[in-house]
């Protein structure tokens, strides 16, 4: 049946948002704990609590810059957690020792699928904006499962590779035999001298810490980083 197209109802395009760069607070913490623990490259420490201590604790004025982007659902795929300083009107960020706290992705993004490569360098292009315009120098150490840089170097970074081992502890025995002859030595005359325990679910031990930890510095007025 033809219809006069005076008489057609008029059709609304449907508008998709772009995936959209935040500066994540308090309000998004559910969202990015669920992130830091889906993503290949998230740990423990990464973790908003464990963040938000590191700050209350420090010494010398320690901020954490977290930027976020949210897919076009508004879910939460990508993420990156910067430590930084103020010093002469800029935000330094020189990166943490304890552990890594490069670019954080959820496994769709962080799979090789190429499927998902247009998604992901869109990401880390907006993370790798947002660090540029919000700090003056950022030096950070990605995880070993952070396979695909190339939006940092489209956006100026420098990009060192690094020679880096990953262990599955949980089986001691096949770790092992995936290591040279001398190796095996070595941690056997280490497992020998010292005493290794293995948590099964870190956060388990994280939590009571860190209530432990906030109760220390709030009755005494005690530091760890001041010792």
């Amino acid at each position: 049946m033809n219809i006069p197209a005076d008489d057609r109802h008029p059709v609304t395009p449907v508008v998709t948002p772009e995936p959209r760069l935040e500066t994540l607070n308090t309000r998004d913490d559910a969202d990015w704990d669920r992130l830091v623990e889906m993503a290949p490259q998230g740990n423990v420490f990464l973790r908003s609590d464990w963040l938000g201590m590191l700050c209350e604790t420090d010494a010398q004025d320690l901020h954490i810059l977290r930027l976020g982007c949210r897919n076009r659902t508004g879910r939460l795929v990508a993420g990156w957690a910067i430590p930084y300083r103020r010093q002469w009107g800029h935000r330094f960020a020189n990166g943490f020792d304890l552990f890594y706290n490069g670019p954080l992705l959820e496994p769709g993004l962080s799979s090789p699928n190429i499927h998902h490569v247009s998604e992901r360098l869109r990401a880390l292009s907006l993370l790798a904006r947002g660090l540029r315009e919000s700090t003056s120098l950022v030096v950070a150490e990605a995880h070993p499962e952070f396979h695909d840089a190339r939006a940092l170097l489209y956006d100026g970074w420098i990009v060192s590779a690094e020679y880096t081992h990953l262990w599955d502890q949980a089986v001691r025995e096949t770790t092992l035999e995936r290591m040279n002859r001398e190796k095996r030595r070595e941690i056997r005359r280490g497992l020998e001298s010292y005493d290794f325990r293995r948590e099964p679910r870190a956060d388990l031990a994280l939590t009571p810490f860190l209530r432990a930890m906030s109760a220390l510095t709030v009755e005494t007025g005690f530091s760890p980083a001041r010792g």
